[in-house]
């Protein structure tokens, strides 16, 4: 049995968090009390929101908080403080609504399609003066990550601190026929943003345009044409609300993320913007000298709320507690849902216009659950139910193969199903004839945009990086499944893979420590398929271009290749300094050949006779066919033949010679000398007979 090595470096599969810092002081603006950096951290830390750090620079604390997915609206000063305020059941601070203004027919504004911008708020700010920002602005900024620019962006990037509300100032001399259009790109148009690229926007994304050409890339970054600059006299200041799908897919397709887009992919609210817009003006005209036109143009559209029915005997179920309705309805309302009563059992929910992600019951149920405090939930034993429908066949062909693989003394590892175009080199030969690689459509990185057609580059990549570690002694498996393409076919298979590397067993005083060799991991390989008690499986000679010229062989059963092993070809792993064996099997072809149930024999009562035979092998005959001669042979007698000894004379000219033990058994009697002198006398005339025909 091989020994477990050390646990491997593989990538961790994680939630994704979203990241910030924050300066606590920002926070309280919207808090009636001030409050301890740390208190506030224990608090958000019960509200599920992870604080990584606390920074104090110059007596000024600053939250570097994590975010999971489903807390976007959390993303500014303003969401913290709500989870804040909710906690402590404290008033929050409202900001007076600004008053309703006449149009600004200064600038005429089109949507195209209103479900791309369910709200779209632009501003006009004349005689502005750009200058640097004043020191407590910048001091902010800083804080929390962002370096400063100008007064103008600098004020933009603040309010979207504050308030979770991206803002995006436009040059109005650079705005073309003081038209601005809210619209899909066209093919061949391309966009120069402000980060020096041009992007070729090849699929329609949401761009902001004037009458001649796209001026920013709507909800991820502006345009390097239309920015702000020191002679910049009139801004066009815009707050929206974009569609989230679409921000997405436009900072996907042109892998460009930025501090906006993580804010609208997530959700920007609609009825927050008015609040926002007020303070950047105000901010405008007080730091920039500007002076904000008569009238601002806002589009909208009205946004259906989403009406859910939470079942208080379903709150209690999932959750584990014993909450009344007058409880389950405080909490809601300390979350600023609104409730109306159905019935004694029930009652109608609507979320907030910023909680995007409460769209069911059980978000609900979540909301509650994590107001009330996850830690005054009561420990029960767990309800266990089970399911009367049999699992798939290959799920638990895979458990089983797995604790195989375990019990020989291998460790299970799991790598991406993406690869990167470097490790999927390795894969070259898949490339041959009719097939192909996949890749995917909008990659996060070249990294993982390629569909891996077999296990072999992620597990010599997790051996790379035990080797630099020197964790040198590997002994790893994988269960996954391959891509690729054969013809016009996507190909989906189940794949088992061994990667064997260093010594072969624990150092020991008694015995030298050996080396893994090629027939190490073929037995691992034997080993698996007689445990499976897999039939009719052969090896047969190879000519991989993964692999060793001279150490591969092919897994076969009735000429179809279902597996292949052998040591990983040196040049494929130039910067590893050990041999590499690596065995891969295709689970989904061996499934049919591993029975279903397995029968039980009788031990034997009869007892058996051996017979040795030496034989010169002609040379280039495989030891595969002597074994096929002798199965050729049929003899009732025969129960059991294995190789026992193999010479290879010093000059290479002569043939060697191999060794051979028979086992012959008589089920139903003692078997007498004469009849297993015949029996083996014919099995060595058939082998005889058929290799003169070689």
């Amino acid at each position: 049995m091989y020994p477990k090595t050390d646990p491997c470096i593989i990538s961790d599969v994680a939630v994704i968090l979203a990241s910030m810092k924050i300066p606590l002081s920002l926070i309280h603006d919207f808090l009636h009390f001030e409050f301890p950096v740390e208190q506030v951290a224990s608090a958000l830390t019960v509200l599920g929101i992870e604080v990584d750090a606390i920074e104090s620079p110059r007596d000024e604390p600053i939250l570097e908080i994590s975010l999971t997915p489903n807390l976007g609206h959390c993303m500014s000063a303003l969401g913290i403080a709500r989870e804040l305020s909710a906690y402590w059941q404290l008033p929050l601070k409202r900001s007076a609504s600004s008053a309703s203004l006449p149009k600004d027919v200064s600038v005429d504004v089109v949507i195209e399609d209103a479900s791309f911008a369910p709200r779209y708020v632009g501003q006009r700010i004349d005689e502005i003066r750009v200058a640097p920002s004043p020191g407590w602005l910048q001091t902010t900024l800083s804080h929390a990550g962002f370096t400063p620019i100008n007064n103008i962006v600098d004020i933009t990037n603040y309010i979207m601190l504050k308030y979770g509300q991206p803002m995006h100032a436009f040059d109005l001399a650079a705005v073309g026929g003081k038209k601005v259009f809210v619209r899909l790109s066209k093919i061949g148009e391309e966009c120069k943003a402000l980060d020096g690229n041009t992007y070729a926007l090849e699929a329609p994304v949401l761009v902001i345009a004037d009458a001649a050409r796209p001026i920013a890339i709507a909800g991820v970054i502006g345009g390097e044409e239309s920015k702000v600059k020191t002679e910049t006299r009139s801004i066009w200041l815009e707050a929206a609300s974009f569609e989230p799908k679409a921000v997405r897919k436009s900072a996907k397709m042109l892998h460009l993320r930025t501090e906006a887009s993580a804010r609208f992919e997530k959700g920007v609210d609609a009825n927050g913007i008015d609040p926002a817009l007020q303070e950047a003006v105000h901010l405008l005209q007080t730091i920039a000298s500007g002076q904000a036109a008569t009238g601002r143009v806002d589009l909208k559209q009205t946004m259906a709320k989403p009406r859910i029915t939470v079942r208080l005997a379903k709150v209690n179920q999932l959750l584990g507690t014993e909450l009344s309705f007058s409880e389950v309805i405080s909490l809601l309302q300390r979350l600023e849902f609104t409730i109306s009563t159905l019935n004694d059992t029930s009652f109608m929910a609507i979320p907030p216009s910023y909680r995007f992600d409460v769209q069911m019951e059980v978000d609900v149920i979540e909301e509650i659950g994590r107001l009330y405090g996850y830690q005054h939930i009561p420990i029960r034993k767990p309800y266990f139910t089970f399911s009367t429908v049999r699992h798939d066949p290959m799920y638990e062909f895979e458990t089983k193969v797995r604790k195989q693989l375990v019990s020989l003394g291998l460790q299970e590892c799991i790598t991406p199903d993406l690869i990167s175009p470097k490790l999927a080199l390795m894969a070259q030969e898949m490339l041959l004839g009719e097939t192909s690689l996949l890749k995917t459509l909008h990659a996060k990185s070249e990294e993982f945009s390629i569909l891996r057609p077999t296990l072999l580059p992620g597990l010599v990549d997790v051996a790379e990086k035990n080797i630099a570690q020197n964790n040198r002694s590997l002994h790893l498996f994988e269960i996954g499944r391959i891509h690729f393409k054969h013809k016009e076919t996507t190909v989906e298979k189940t794949t088992a893979a061994i990667l064997m590397a260093g010594s072969s067993r624990p150092a020991h005083w008694s015995q030298k420590t050996a080396n893994v060799n090629f027939y190490d991991i073929l037995g691992i390989v034997e080993a698996l398929f007689e445990s499976l008690h897999a039939s009719s499986l052969s090896l047969a000679s190879s000519n991989h271009t993964s692999f060793h010229p001279y150490r591969q062989v092919n897994i076969t059963h009735d000429q179809e290749i279902i597996g292949s092993c052998g040591q990983i070809h040196p040049m494929l792993v130039r910067g590893i300094d050990m041999e590499l064996y690596y065995a891969e099997i295709d689970l989904t072809a061996l499934l049919p050949l591993v029975p279903a149930r397995i029968t039980m024999q009788k031990l034997p009562t009869f007892p058996s006779s051996e017979r040795d035979w030496t034989l010169a092998l002609p040379l280039n005959v495989p030891m595969a066919k002597i074994c096929s001669a002798i199965a050729a042979a049929n003899e009732p007698l025969l129960e059991h033949y294995s190789l026992i000894d193999l010479y290879t004379p010093p000059q290479s000219q002569k043939a060697p010679q191999a060794t051979i033990r028979f086992t012959y058994r008589d089920k139903d009697k003692t078997v007498l000398h004469e009849e297993v002198e015949d029996a083996h006398k014919r099995v060595v005339e058939t082998v005889v007979k058929i290799l003169s025909t070689v």
